[in-house]
């Protein structure tokens, strides 16, 4: 009690003092080791109250203090810890608002959105009237592909009050994945109306005026504005750069990243803004390109995009000896990375490299087939028929994706369980016979 006393009063050492004598006397008091993490990270000694929460948990297994030992661990970018503290929880029922948010919110962090879908749909369960819940299962639900459904929910929570930027973003986000790019395009605009340097929902948006009008200077128009605000936000430079380079403007984009370049930005910056002009500068001057991708390698000498980036330039030079070294380094680290492997693949084949042929087995790992008719079709060719008006119908662009590598043509995202159209939800079962045929006509090797 006195600790806690010296505690609300700021005197922090006092009080960890008094916690001390208390853990010495009695070592199985798990409040004193929680109230001792409280103390260290008031001080902002996160190291210190981590192993504290932790003892406090392992003596007294509570969902508040797993709670804030997760929030602990999240504080110092601990995603995966932070989900395994409070997964059992969570799996028992022993679960609050606080907990829920947090387990979601450590899951999406790890890329694991469908199971944070989950989490926060508990949430939503716990607490219908909580609209910011509805919102966190919006975002992962569109994270999943679930876009119909995370319009769903998002417009519910912004209907409960939360009119926040976040919430415009994930229903832009969301319409987007539908198609729905004139829907979209009032919702991206608020959130950079609020947010102007919320990068995300620039470059969504300038993508989504490109694709409907193919015109980069009004796909631009707001990015530009964002920029003469905040000139030395790079991700912004490299967004407009990206929607540029896209449009076949690659000397523009270049120069773009160059200027930023030169203004004084923290060596983070500066590395992301040399990987962004090496990758865009591979596709008309491999010499730049080189030159950056080794002005990236100088600041931060393991970084994965720069590496795959000097090794591409290296073999758009012709240098596929030197290729070949980038990728060997690539893949002693990450030995499946399909980056790594197409370039040692390509790198070998220009050197005459026996490797190619075995990356490369166009004989074993190559086989033409047709699809299966799906149950509701009475030949192939009808089926094909009603897929392509149902994919016809879908396809509402007039330009290319920013970043991919479609050209002159346009691309919506799928979901085939989910999809309205009754062919395009056939389609996994069209393929299903073919994937297994290939399956075992390959077999085992090495």
């Amino acid at each position: 009690m006195l600790a806690v006393c010296l505690f609300e009063t700021g005197n922090l050492a006092d009080a960890q003092r008094e916690l001390q004598t208390v853990i010495e006397q009695e070592p199985h008091r798990a409040p004193a080791y929680a109230m001792s993490g409280r103390i260290f990270l008031s001080s902002g000694e996160i190291d210190s109250a981590i192993p504290m929460f932790r003892h406090a948990l392992d003596l007294s297994p509570d969902p508040a203090l797993a709670a804030t030992l997760a929030r602990a661990l999240l504080m110092q970018a601990r995603a995966q810890q932070a989900a395994e503290v409070l997964a059992p929880f969570v799996q028992t029922g022993k679960v609050s608002r606080e907990l829920l948010l947090l387990y979601g919110h450590a899951l999406m962090t790890l890329g694991r959105a469908e199971e944070a879908a989950l989490a926060f749909d508990a949430l939503v369960r716990l607490s219908p009237g909580d609209g910011e819940a509805k919102v966190r299962l919006a975002a992962a639900l569109s994270d999943s592909g679930r876009h119909v459904e995370a319009e769903e929910r998002v417009r519910e929570g912004i209907a409960q009050g939360v009119a926040t930027p976040e919430a415009y973003f994930v229903l832009g986000r969301s319409l987007m994945g539908q198609s729905k790019l004139v829907e979209a395009e009032p919702a991206l605009r608020r959130v950079i109306r609020s947010r102007p340097d919320h990068v995300t929902a620039q470059a969504n948006l300038s993508e989504l005026i490109w694709m409907r009008s193919g015109d980069v200077a009004d796909a631009s128009r707001e990015i530009d504005a964002a920029l003469r605000l905040h000139p030395r936000l790079s991700q912004l430079r490299i967004a407009k750069a990206n929607l540029l380079a896209s449009a076949g403007k690659h000397e523009e984009a270049l120069q773009l990243m160059e200027e930023g370049m030169a203004s004084k930005v923290a060596p983070s910056q500066l590395l992301q803004l040399h990987v962004a002009a090496a990758q865009i500068a591979i596709e008309t001057d491999a010499t730049r390109a080189i030159h950056h991708a080794r002005s990236a390698l100088e600041l931060d000498p393991g970084h994965w995009l720069a590496l795959s980036a000097y090794g591409d330039a290296l073999l758009a030079q012709g240098h596929a000896n030197q290729a070949i070294k980038v990728a060997t380094r690539m893949l002693e680290s990450a030995p499946y990375d399909g980056r790594a492997i197409a370039l040692l693949a390509s790198a070998a084949r220009m050197a005459g490299d026996a490797r190619h042929r075995e990356l490369f087995d166009y004989e074993d790992l190559v086989l033409t087939q047709l699809l299966d008719t799906p149950p509701g079709w009475t030949t192939l060719a009808g089926y094909l028929s009603d897929l392509a008006e149902a994919l016809q119908r879908l396809h509402s662009a007039n330009a290319h994706p920013v970043g991919q590598s479609l050209r002159q043509g346009s691309q919506v995202e799928l979901d085939l369980e989910r999809a309205p159209e009754p062919a395009i939800r056939s389609f996994a079962s069209a393929i299903e016979g073919p994937i297994h045929r290939y399956m075992a006509h390959v077999g085992t090797g090495s």
